[in-house]
């Protein structure tokens, strides 16, 4: 029940490999370890009881985000030039840039998602 005045938020719920009923085993191709599957459970919360969001992008975000945080890791003399770069970063004309998480996030609040229905 909503309270008035409380700030409310849509919530779309997703599950790990093992919350699903399904085998991860049988899955082909196999489940990765970040990847999660979006559901069709949606709720309405008040603000004040999500403890954390994370961000839930597709798989080629979730591998170019990888890619480019073992690159930034790497002492700034072995980092390739990015003109050397075979693909840009995407910083400039990537629509959906604004919806990806910075890249000092923390890697344990992004994982990939795959539809569940």
């Amino acid at each position: 029940m909503s309270i008035p005045g409380n700030l409310m938020a849509s919530v779309l719920w997703y599950y790990s490999r093992e919350q699903i009923e399904t085998d991860p085993a049988s899955v082909s191709p196999p489940i990765a370890d970040k990847e999660l599957f979006a559901s069709r459970h949606i709720d309405v919360v008040p603000l004040d009881t999500i403890e954390e969001i994370i961000f839930v992008i597709t798989f080629n975000e979730f591998a170019r985000y990888m890619a480019e945080n073992k690159i930034d890791a790497l002492p700034r003399a072995e980092r390739p030039r990015e003109d050397d770069e075979i693909w840009s970063r995407g910083e400039v004309g990537y629509p959906r840039r604004s919806l990806l998480p910075c890249e000092d996030t923390p890697i344990e609040l992004v994982s990939s998602s795959f539809p569940f229905y």
